[in-house]
């Protein structure tokens, strides 16, 4: 009986790959249904002529990419958010981090953040136009003040939540402060500083894509820039359709690695 009662269970039991393919395809469900939907209405011909079906999007990104568009483009526009991202993000949590644990370092910086995290900072790329001129690094620093900020202050967050009892039982060990800085201030400040890179990573993506709107001879802004001026809507929403496949795909990829550095959290993020 024993033995009966082994083997159900092992038949009866479903692998990891169907749980997370299923898992998958329940959090894809209400995309797949919309895109169904739209394709619906696309070949019911009750699509307003600006809205190209989905099958047409992707007829047109394979053209694009036949053509080179696509990768010229494409590239152009991760080069700044890779630059733009990585910089502020390390900065971010630098300086989240000194201001967190100094005192006096967190007085006289935290009111300059407080001043000007406000400031939209799209609003400030013509001045960046004016001062490094129309190329990459005046969409680049844009991009660095977008990560930059909610980087910095979660980072600032957790590090000022770190319990004092942790540091306290670490100094009793005879911690040195680089030890109670790498093994206990930064493992629990990791969830904030993750949280802060999601979010810096989200608004990296969506200003790289305003400032190719406003100034640029390459990118995928600068295509749905060039579509709106000459009306080719699948154009249009190819480019969007990218930059948001582009946004999925690194955000997926930063949850991946929160679930790897977090495994000992339960009901993370998926």
């Amino acid at each position: 009986m024993k033995t009966e009662s082994t083997n159900r269970s092992e038949f009866g039991s479903v692998p990891e790959g169907v749980k997370a393919a299923v898992g998958v395809l329940t959090r894809s469900s209400p995309v797949l249904a919309l895109l169904f939907l739209w394709q619906a209405l696309g070949f019911v011909g009750a699509l307003p002529v600006y809205v190209p079906a989905p099958t047409t999007i992707v007829n047109h990104l394979f053209v694009m990419f036949a053509e080179g568009t696509l990768i010229k483009n494409a590239w152009a526009t991760l080069q700044l958010v890779y630059v733009g991202f990585f910089g502020g993000a390390a900065l971010g949590i630098v300086l989240g981090v000194l201001t967190g644990r100094i005192t006096l370092f967190g007085r006289l910086f935290d009111p300059l953040v407080s001043m000007t995290y406000p400031i939209p900072k799209i609003a400030l790329f013509p001045i960046f136009v004016i001062w490094f001129g129309i190329g990459f690094m005046s969409k680049a620093i844009v991009v660095f003040l977008a990560a930059f900020y909610p980087v910095y202050i979660h980072t600032f967050d957790g590090v000022r939540g770190v319990p004092e009892l942790h540091v306290w039982s670490a100094q009793n060990f005879d911690a040195s402060r680089f030890q109670i800085l790498t093994e206990v201030v930064i493992p629990d400040s990791l969830p904030q500083i993750l949280s802060g890179l999601r979010v810096g990573l989200a608004l990296a993506f969506i200003v790289v894509f305003s400032a190719e709107l406003i100034q640029s001879d390459l990118g995928l802004g600068q295509l749905a820039l060039q579509a709106r001026q000459f009306n080719n809507y699948e154009l249009m929403f190819s480019s969007i359709s990218v930059i948001a496949l582009f946004g999925v795909f690194h955000d997926r990829l930063l949850l991946l690695i929160r679930r790897r550095l977090l495994y000992y959290q339960e009901g993370d993020e998926r």
